[in-house]
């Protein structure tokens, strides 16, 4: 379950997690600059989030950036809490605990 997997971060990645998810970062930075609807998202994206428009070298440098130690730093720092369990259909779910 996806609660359990957001959990588990806190306990660390490998590397080889964060070469996958690397490569799956850059494979669709570059089809993002393919794709005129893509680049306008994410140039929106930046502009309410961060008030600026990053570079292709700065997304890079960011993706390049990422470690086991990053992650974990990121998570203690914002820890997963507050989830919000959303139930559509006639059975109800309840969040694990």
């Amino acid at each position: 379950m996806t609660v359990g997997e957001l959990r588990r971060l806190k306990d660390g990645v490998t590397d080889d997690e964060i070469d996958r998810v690397k490569a799956g970062l850059k494979s669709s930075l570059i089809m993002q600059e393919e794709s005129t609807g893509a680049r306008a998202g994410a140039i929106a994206t930046d502009w309410y989030y961060l008030g600026r428009v990053r570079s292709f070298d700065e997304i890079q440098a960011a993706i390049d950036g990422l470690s086991p130690r990053s992650i974990v730093d990121y998570l203690e720092k914002y820890p997963v809490k507050d989830i919000t369990l959303v139930t559509l259909g006639p059975e109800a779910l309840r969040m694990p605990e």
